[in-house]
Protein backbone atom coordinates (compact mmCIF):
# COMPACT_ATOMS: atom_id res chain seq x y z
CA UNK A 1 0.00 0.00 0.00
CA UNK A 2 1.64 3.36 -0.80
CA UNK A 3 -0.06 6.76 0.40
CA UNK A 4 1.56 10.75 -0.32
CA UNK A 5 2.17 13.18 1.35
CA UNK A 6 -1.10 14.52 0.28
CA UNK A 7 -3.20 11.58 1.70
CA UNK A 8 -1.79 11.75 5.07
CA UNK A 9 -2.50 15.58 5.38
CA UNK A 10 -6.00 15.04 4.42
CA UNK A 11 -5.74 11.84 7.01
CA UNK A 12 -4.82 13.96 9.55
CA UNK A 13 -8.11 16.29 8.73
CA UNK A 14 -10.37 13.34 8.82
CA UNK A 15 -9.33 11.63 11.84
CA UNK A 16 -9.34 14.63 14.01
CA UNK A 17 -13.25 15.21 12.82
CA UNK A 18 -12.80 18.02 10.83
CA UNK A 19 -13.82 16.73 7.29
CA UNK A 20 -16.54 13.87 6.26
CA UNK A 21 -13.28 12.26 4.55
CA UNK A 22 -14.10 12.36 1.40
CA UNK A 23 -10.72 13.60 0.48
CA UNK A 24 -8.65 11.18 2.40
CA UNK A 25 -10.49 8.06 0.56
CA UNK A 26 -10.02 9.42 -2.81
CA UNK A 27 -6.69 8.22 -2.37
CA UNK A 28 -6.62 5.83 0.01
CA UNK A 29 -9.73 3.66 -1.44
CA UNK A 30 -8.27 2.17 -4.01
CA UNK A 31 -4.93 1.56 -2.06
CA UNK A 32 -7.36 -0.15 0.55
CA UNK A 33 -9.33 -1.99 -1.90
CA UNK A 34 -6.07 -3.57 -3.38
CA UNK A 35 -4.72 -4.68 0.04
CA UNK A 36 -7.83 -6.53 0.86
CA UNK A 37 -7.95 -8.14 -2.38
CA UNK A 38 -4.73 -9.53 -1.66
CA UNK A 39 -5.39 -10.43 1.75
CA UNK A 40 -8.54 -12.55 0.77
CA UNK A 41 -6.71 -13.84 -1.76
CA UNK A 42 -4.25 -15.19 0.67
CA UNK A 43 -7.12 -17.03 2.52
CA UNK A 44 -8.79 -18.33 -0.69
CA UNK A 45 -12.36 -16.03 -1.05
CA UNK A 46 -12.34 -17.02 -3.78
CA UNK A 47 -15.46 -16.74 -6.34
CA UNK A 48 -16.31 -20.04 -8.79
CA UNK A 49 -13.27 -18.36 -11.61
CA UNK A 50 -11.00 -17.75 -9.09
CA UNK A 51 -10.90 -14.25 -8.66
CA UNK A 52 -11.02 -12.64 -4.99
CA UNK A 53 -14.79 -12.58 -4.30
CA UNK A 54 -15.98 -8.47 -4.93
CA UNK A 55 -18.49 -8.83 -2.52
CA UNK A 56 -15.78 -9.75 0.08
CA UNK A 57 -14.15 -6.84 -0.43
CA UNK A 58 -16.87 -4.64 -0.34
CA UNK A 59 -17.33 -6.01 2.77
CA UNK A 60 -13.64 -5.49 4.12
CA UNK A 61 -13.45 -2.05 2.97
CA UNK A 62 -16.76 -1.27 4.79
CA UNK A 63 -15.59 -2.69 7.90
CA UNK A 64 -12.67 -0.63 7.70
CA UNK A 65 -14.34 2.52 6.57
CA UNK A 66 -16.41 1.83 9.41
CA UNK A 67 -13.44 1.55 11.95
CA UNK A 68 -12.10 4.63 10.50
CA UNK A 69 -15.34 6.66 10.54
CA UNK A 70 -15.90 5.69 14.64
CA UNK A 71 -12.92 7.00 15.61
CA UNK A 72 -13.40 10.36 13.42
CA UNK A 73 -16.94 10.92 15.13
CA UNK A 74 -14.68 11.06 18.69
CA UNK A 75 -11.65 12.63 18.59
CA UNK A 76 -12.05 13.58 22.05
CA UNK A 77 -12.19 9.25 22.91
CA UNK A 78 -10.45 7.86 20.09
CA UNK A 79 -6.97 10.57 19.72
CA UNK A 80 -5.30 9.84 17.34
CA UNK A 81 -1.65 9.94 18.17
CA UNK A 82 0.56 10.44 15.09
CA UNK A 83 3.69 9.50 16.10
CA UNK A 84 2.35 5.52 16.17
CA UNK A 85 2.53 6.17 12.11
CA UNK A 86 5.89 8.19 12.55
CA UNK A 87 4.58 11.27 11.01
CA UNK A 88 4.89 9.60 7.79
CA UNK A 89 3.30 8.60 4.62
CA UNK A 90 4.64 5.17 4.42
CA UNK A 91 4.04 4.80 8.62
CA UNK A 92 0.49 5.26 7.59
CA UNK A 93 -0.19 2.82 5.05
CA UNK A 94 1.54 0.49 7.37
CA UNK A 95 -1.30 0.94 10.08
CA UNK A 96 -3.82 1.25 7.50
CA UNK A 97 -2.62 -2.56 6.36
CA UNK A 98 -2.88 -3.77 9.54
CA UNK A 99 -6.28 -2.79 9.96
CA UNK A 100 -6.96 -4.04 6.50
CA UNK A 101 -5.61 -7.59 7.55
CA UNK A 102 -7.27 -7.53 10.58
CA UNK A 103 -10.43 -6.87 9.30
CA UNK A 104 -10.08 -9.54 6.55
CA UNK A 105 -9.51 -12.08 9.34
CA UNK A 106 -13.15 -10.65 11.43
CA UNK A 107 -14.07 -11.19 7.45
CA UNK A 108 -13.63 -14.86 7.52
CA UNK A 109 -14.19 -15.50 11.22
CA UNK A 110 -17.85 -14.68 10.36
CA UNK A 111 -18.24 -16.39 6.33
CA UNK A 112 -16.23 -19.28 7.09
CA UNK A 113 -17.79 -21.22 10.04
CA UNK A 114 -15.70 -19.45 13.16
CA UNK A 115 -18.99 -18.42 14.80
CA UNK A 116 -20.22 -21.34 16.32
CA UNK A 117 -23.73 -20.13 15.47
CA UNK A 118 -23.28 -19.69 11.87
CA UNK A 119 -20.77 -22.87 11.41
CA UNK A 120 -23.87 -25.52 9.78
CA UNK A 121 -25.39 -22.28 7.82
CA UNK A 122 -24.37 -20.56 5.28
CA UNK A 123 -25.68 -17.88 2.62
CA UNK A 124 -23.25 -19.64 0.24
CA UNK A 125 -24.64 -21.75 -2.71
CA UNK A 126 -28.45 -20.88 -1.31
CA UNK A 127 -30.87 -20.28 -3.80
CA UNK A 128 -31.94 -16.71 -3.88
CA UNK A 129 -32.95 -16.72 -7.31
CA UNK A 130 -34.72 -19.74 -8.47
CA UNK A 131 -35.07 -18.45 -11.83
CA UNK A 132 -31.27 -18.10 -12.60
CA UNK A 133 -30.79 -21.78 -11.92
CA UNK A 134 -31.89 -24.30 -14.97
CA UNK A 135 -33.58 -28.32 -12.93
CA UNK A 136 -32.76 -29.59 -16.44
CA UNK A 137 -30.81 -32.71 -16.23
CA UNK A 138 -31.16 -32.88 -12.21
CA UNK A 139 -32.44 -35.89 -10.52
CA UNK A 140 -35.70 -35.98 -8.59
CA UNK A 141 -33.91 -35.88 -5.51
CA UNK A 142 -31.68 -33.05 -6.28
CA UNK A 143 -35.02 -31.53 -7.57
CA UNK A 144 -37.04 -31.60 -4.53
CA UNK A 145 -33.88 -30.86 -2.26
CA UNK A 146 -33.28 -27.82 -4.03
CA UNK A 147 -37.12 -26.89 -4.26
CA UNK A 148 -37.47 -27.27 -0.60
CA UNK A 149 -34.21 -25.03 0.09
CA UNK A 150 -35.56 -22.20 -2.21
CA UNK A 151 -38.97 -22.53 0.02
CA UNK A 152 -36.89 -22.64 3.13
CA UNK A 153 -35.12 -19.05 2.13
CA UNK A 154 -38.35 -17.83 0.55
CA UNK A 155 -40.01 -18.44 3.96
CA UNK A 156 -37.14 -16.78 5.88
CA UNK A 157 -37.19 -13.65 3.82
CA UNK A 158 -40.19 -13.35 4.12
CA UNK A 159 -39.70 -13.02 8.01
CA UNK A 160 -37.34 -10.41 7.64
CA UNK A 161 -38.63 -6.32 8.18
CA UNK A 162 -39.51 -4.80 4.97
CA UNK A 163 -35.71 -2.63 4.90
CA UNK A 164 -33.98 -5.86 5.78
CA UNK A 165 -35.51 -8.00 2.77
CA UNK A 166 -34.50 -4.88 0.14
CA UNK A 167 -31.34 -4.99 1.40
CA UNK A 168 -30.66 -8.72 0.62
CA UNK A 169 -33.01 -8.68 -2.21
CA UNK A 170 -30.79 -6.04 -4.30
CA UNK A 171 -27.47 -7.91 -2.83
CA UNK A 172 -28.62 -11.44 -3.76
CA UNK A 173 -31.23 -11.17 -6.15
CA UNK A 174 -30.20 -8.47 -8.15
CA UNK A 175 -26.36 -8.78 -7.77
CA UNK A 176 -26.04 -4.86 -6.62
CA UNK A 177 -22.45 -4.20 -4.66
CA UNK A 178 -22.78 -2.64 -1.53
CA UNK A 179 -20.87 0.35 -2.93
CA UNK A 180 -23.94 0.69 -5.51
CA UNK A 181 -25.84 0.00 -2.70
CA UNK A 182 -24.66 2.86 -0.82
CA UNK A 183 -24.85 5.30 -4.02
CA UNK A 184 -28.93 4.33 -4.59
CA UNK A 185 -29.32 5.09 -1.00
CA UNK A 186 -27.53 7.96 -0.48
CA UNK A 187 -25.56 6.90 2.39
CA UNK A 188 -22.05 5.86 3.02
CA UNK A 189 -20.45 2.77 2.11
CA UNK A 190 -19.41 1.76 5.73
CA UNK A 191 -23.37 2.24 6.54
CA UNK A 192 -24.37 0.19 3.71
CA UNK A 193 -21.95 -2.34 4.59
CA UNK A 194 -23.38 -2.68 7.99
CA UNK A 195 -26.78 -2.71 7.65
CA UNK A 196 -26.10 -5.32 5.28
CA UNK A 197 -24.52 -7.14 7.10
CA UNK A 198 -27.29 -6.86 10.04
CA UNK A 199 -29.88 -8.40 7.39
CA UNK A 200 -27.42 -10.96 6.51
CA UNK A 201 -27.13 -12.14 10.37
CA UNK A 202 -30.92 -12.03 10.66
CA UNK A 203 -31.93 -14.13 8.07
CA UNK A 204 -29.17 -16.66 9.17
CA UNK A 205 -30.48 -16.90 12.92
CA UNK A 206 -33.86 -17.71 11.16
CA UNK A 207 -32.40 -20.37 8.69
CA UNK A 208 -30.25 -21.65 11.78
CA UNK A 209 -33.57 -22.00 13.79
Amino acid sequence: MTLTENGLFHFVVFINGGSDGAAFWREAGPAIRQAAAGWLRRRSVLDPFNRVDVNAIDDVEGEVQAKLFAMAMHPERNSFDLARIRYSPQGLAGWLGRIVSNCVISYCRVYHGARKSKKTVSLEGLDFNPAMVSDAGASTLDKVIRREGIARVTECMNRLPDDEQFLLQQVFYEGVSRRALARKLGITPSDAWRRVNKATDHLLMLLAT
